[in-house]
């Protein structure tokens, strides 16, 4: 044990208070194995001596390993032997007892009563104690309706690291029988000081009050574990664990999660029609798996989020009339997410002032999806010939957090200065998506070639061309880089710098390009 100090509270020196020490883990140890050798009455005596030591580090020990020894003897002793670890302050001991004296309790069937003492076992520093005290407390939170806290604890357990924990909460069934999947011995057997518990058959008596609602709720708190995890093939299988049951006030937004969850898996077949039965056996009103449990604002309920993701997997596939006639049962909706795939829909239709209008409604809520609707906002501006409106929009865009929208509004307001001649502006804008490492960074310095070119600035056009073509192998690019760089190095009197550049222009094959740097090759 750590931290011993000689018993009788003098400073020991050297060797000395190293073998008092032994000698109280030795009395300790001494103790608990005459008990276990079959001893009880002097195993108990001894160990109750133990626990009235001055020395916090030898009672609590005493205390602990008596408290775990009454479990299968007397729980309420064993509470009562428990509280004194506790009250000790031990650094680990005192989360150790929280264990047990939560396992006390669940022996007494008293699973209310052992809620907080498997609360304070699971914020210890010992992984195994903190993991399975978090995989019980859960179990217990769902059986007195603590929820969501089981989805806290669980968190905690997966936080743990421990592999066995781990293991469990990736492959557990809550809605099948529990007893065989998490027994007395898979939580006990591997922590040494309370293997003792591994046979007392606690969990049996638990779990016999486990019912199919108790299964589908910690079923779909695992759902939404392991959806924040990023563990898809977990969250797929919890979801469709609790469609199995078919209780009608989780199956709507179980086959809702096992939509998402099919959409995230790249099952698109799976995902379309598990959102359709979400929409069929969805109540108005009824809330999705991540606010089912929850005091908070509910958010979309289940038919607005089914039909919103039908919606946009329909789009997605190229139906669009089809995903309009679903969208339009949303019309009424203000719903953040509705507003910004119907407004999507619309602009792939073409519909651009639908589109416009709910795009504006998006961006005056200030949600999640306003820095791409002010993108596309000024691409319905642009498209429409209205530059000082696409110009305003993407202004705002520039500036979000996100790094691939602000980089694609750069690129545009580049276009708009390009369109204007603006060379300074051009090169503010484009100059940003280059720095950035933008994907678009190629395209972007081949926009500021195009515009030295007309401009009739050689030099900076052959400089941008030149680091187009050493950032990209797109055909029309390279195609047109080549071409422009190779006539202006032609111009010069640079025949040999430019003969490469033509050939890699005909290598594209892009008509526009091409066949004029052949023409230009053969005159070389």
């Amino acid at each position: 044990m750590p931290g011993w100090t000689d018993v009788h509270g003098d400073q020991a020196a050297g060797g000395g208070v190293r073998r008092e020490r032994k000698h109280v883990d030795m009395a300790v140890d001494a103790a608990v194995r005459r008990w276990d050798a079959g001893d009880r009455v002097g195993g108990e005596r001894a160990l109750r001596d133990l626990v009235e030591s001055p020395d916090v580090d030898v009672a609590s020990a005493a205390a602990l390993g008596l408290a775990v020894r009454l479990v299968g003897v007397d729980p309420e002793d064993a509470i009562t032997v428990g509280c004194r670890a506790l009250d000790l302050d031990h650094p680990v001991n005192q989360r150790r007892a929280g264990l047990v004296l939560g396992w006390a309790n669940l022996a007494l069937d008293d699973p209310a009563a052992a809620w907080t003492p498997l609360q304070f076992a699971l914020g210890g520093s010992e992984p195994d104690v903190a993991g399975w005290a978090a995989v019980l407390h859960g179990l217990v939170s769902v059986l007195v309706d603590e929820t969501p806290v089981h989805i806290g604890a669980w968190h905690i357990a997966w936080q743990t690291g421990v592999p066995r924990v781990v293991a469990l909460l990736e492959r557990l069934d809550a809605t099948r029988d529990l007893s065989t999947q998490l027994t007395d011995e898979v939580i006990w057997s591997h922590l040494p000081w309370g293997s003792a518990l591994s046979a007392q058959r606690v969990l049996p008596r638990l779990l016999r009050n486990w019912s199919p609602e108790h299964g589908c709720r910690a079923a779909l708190g695992l759902h939404v574990l392991h959806r924040a995890l990023g563990l898809r093939d977990a969250a797929r299988r919890s979801a469709a664990q609790v469609v199995s049951v078919g209780l009608a006030p989780y199956l709507a937004p179980a086959w809702l999660s096992l939509a998402e969850s099919s959409l995230l898996s790249g099952d698109r077949v799976a995902a379309r029609h598990a959102c359709q039965r979400a929409i069929e056996t969805a109540r108005p009103g009824q809330r999705t798996a991540a606010h089912l449990f929850t005091g908070d604002a509910p958010g979309p309920d289940v038919l607005t989020s089914a039909k919103t993701l039908l919606g946009s997997m329909l789009r997605d596939a190229g139906d669009i009339d089809q995903a309009l006639v679903v969208l339009a049962d949303l019309a009424d909706s203000d719903d953040p997410d509705a507003l910004f795939v119907r407004a999507q829909t619309f602009e792939r239709a073409r519909h651009d002032a639908t589109a416009r209008e709910l795009y504006l409604k998006v961006v005056d809520r200030d949600t999640p999806h306003t820095a791409t609707s002010l993108l596309s906002l000024g691409v319905i501006a642009y498209r429409a010939g209205d530059n000082d409106t696409a110009w305003h929009w993407w202004q705002q865009a520039v500036d979000v957090d996100d790094p691939e929208v602000a980089g694609k509004a750069a690129h545009n307001l580049g276009l708009i200065a390009k369109d204007r001649r603006d060379l300074p502006a051009a090169l503010k804008w484009f100059g940003r998506v280059i720095d950035s490492g933008h994907a678009e960074g190629a395209l972007a310095a081949a926009h500021l070639g195009e515009l030295c070119y007309w401009l009739d600035d050689q030099p900076a056009a052959l400089n941008w061309y030149q680091r187009t073509l050493a950032g990209t192998d797109d055909p029309e690019l390279v195609a047109e880089a080549a071409y422009r760089a190779a006539e202006i190095l032609v111009g010069r009197g640079d025949p040999v710098s430019a003969r490469p550049l033509l050939e890699r222009a005909v290598d594209t094959a892009v008509p526009a390009f091409a066949q004029r740097a052949a023409v230009l090759l053969a005159g070389l």
